[in-house]
């Protein structure tokens, strides 16, 4: 692997790691304030969070991609001749798979946020002191609305990868540009 090759992949692998641990904390907390009812009221929330994350997500790394295409070839650190498209590609690649890896390692930690939610609204129910057929009704129709949630989480973290994948790929060509057109700021050979 070429100079550049390494510097970069160093600098995207720290800063990525960076990027995605703190994103993962407030994706957490966000998760953790979600109540879940009767009126389906959480739905919205949870997904403008993470849809707002399928498109954060990508932008980031193609703006630090950029950033550090342009930093490392403005030291003279170079690809070999005619690599940039194929290294440029594979990087996309890569982080569309952990991009997409880490959106589904967060929807298994969200499970039991979920849960957490569903038992406190099991609680508030019963809490009221409902006739029993009332209870067992609103209790049916938290299930049902505590199902539904599941599905669309689900379905949502499937759409958001097929999201940052295309905003990856779509972007693959702003940092060969970049590496192209960026010069040295070196001034001896």
């Amino acid at each position: 692997m070429s100079g550049f090759g390494r510097k970069f992949s160093g600098a995207m692998l720290i800063s990525g790691a960076a990027e995605i641990v703190i994103l993962d904390i407030f994706i957490q907390f966000t998760y953790e304030h979600f109540k879940i009812d009767t009126e389906k009221t959480a739905r919205s929330s949870i997904l403008t969070v993470i849809f707002a994350a399928a498109v954060i997500y990508p932008l980031a790394a193609v703006l630090l991609g950029r950033l550090f295409t342009r930093y490392f070839k403005a030291r003279e650190y170079t690809l070999t001749v005619s690599r940039d498209i194929s290294f440029f590609r594979n990087f996309i690649i890569i982080a569309a798979a952990v991009i997409c890896a880490d959106f589904i390692f967060l929807y298994e930690r969200s499970k039991p946020f979920f849960d957490k939610a569903h038992v406190d609204a099991q609680m508030r129910i019963k809490i009221l002191d409902l006739a029993p057929d009332n209870e067992a009704h609103r209790l049916f129709l938290l299930e049902q609305s505590y199902e539904e949630l599941l599905d669309t989480v689900f379905y949502s973290v499937i759409a958001a990868c097929v999201i940052q994948a295309l905003i990856l790929l779509l972007s693959a060509r702003v940092l060969v540009k970049a590496y192209r057109e960026q010069g040295s700021i070196l001034l001896y050979k």
